[in-house]
């Protein structure tokens, strides 16, 4: 779904807001707004891997985006666990 060749998995939903994998793209965070046309509007990221974007598995395994505080944790193969804390349009 995001604009990257690395391989997206691990997508879920909270609010309007799709949190999304993306191996060597890492975390990923889309709007659902337009998706009557087919697409989401990526409104945030935060790159787990920075080397490359290629279609690899390496970077980020997955993602938690559900805790109450609005904190996201994202954890990378290599690279251990990322807290984040999404904002702006990020932020749901």
């Amino acid at each position: 779904m995001a604009d990257t060749p690395a391989i997206d998995h691990s997508l879920y939903v909270k609010g309007s807001k799709v949190y999304e994998a993306n191996y060597r793209a890492g975390l990923w965070i889309l709007d659902t707004a337009p998706i009557n046309s087919g697409k989401l509007h990526e409104v945030g990221f935060f790159d787990v891997y920075p080397a490359d974007d290629a279609a690899e598995f390496n970077g980020a395994w997955s993602n938690y985006p559900f805790f109450a505080s609005g904190t996201v944790v994202v954890s990378g193969i290599e690279q251990g666990l990322f807290v984040l804390r999404p904002s702006g349009a990020a932020y749901d």
